[in-house]
């Protein structure tokens, strides 16, 4: 019972809906029409002025809409390992394209940096944290960094872009180490 008086509500309020959005698009199409036997009356140089200041606002909006979504994000992953079996420490970074990335810089901690010069598609980039050195200025390299530190995040950079990536260090058990697996 209380299923087709629900059924009947909303089949009412349906038909209600309808016919307000049919209204709204006669308006607007008669509307649309007026403004167009409007614009056919001006002279051809009000014309000509006004679709040009719609084709610039046209423009301005595409332009709008390309800058804002910015460049694409680095196609990388990376995480903090120990691998080894007398319990290294290593940072992983892989690539997650089909294209390879040139000159990958990578900065952990905002202290200590490594550089990659490629990076193979699909390929990855096993690095001992001894190989880190610390970062003396804008990107530049210092005296390597001991097996002591435990990195938290990576800032990836290529280019002008960059990529921030918190890092989760994964322990790896007495019998992974040894039998290799996942």
């Amino acid at each position: 019972m209380a299923k087709d008086g629900l059924k009947q509500y909303v089949a009412k309020d349906a038909a209600q809906f309808t016919d307000r959005v049919k209204y709204v698009w006669e308006e607007g199409v008669d509307i649309a029409l007026d403004q167009w036997d409007s614009f056919q009356k001006l002279e051809p140089k009000f014309q000509a002025a006004i679709a040009g200041g719609a084709a610039f606002l046209v423009l301005i909006v595409v332009v709008v809409i390309l800058v804002a979504r910015g460049p694409a994000e680095i196609p990388v992953i990376a995480s903090y390992d120990q691998t080894g079996v007398l319990g290294e420490n290593f940072m992983v970074v892989e690539n997650d394209s089909e294209e390879p990335l040139l000159n990958l810089t990578l900065v952990v901690d905002n202290a200590y940096i490594f550089q990659i010069p490629e990076l193979t598609p699909y390929g990855q980039a096993k690095i001992r944290l001894s190989q880190f050195h610390h970062l003396v200025g804008n990107l530049e390299e210092g005296a390597t960094v001991t097996e002591a530190f435990r990195p938290q995040t990576i800032v990836v950079h290529l280019d002008d872009t960059t990529k921030t990536i918190e890092l989760v260090k994964r322990k790896k058990g007495f019998f992974e180490r040894w039998l290799g697996g996942g």
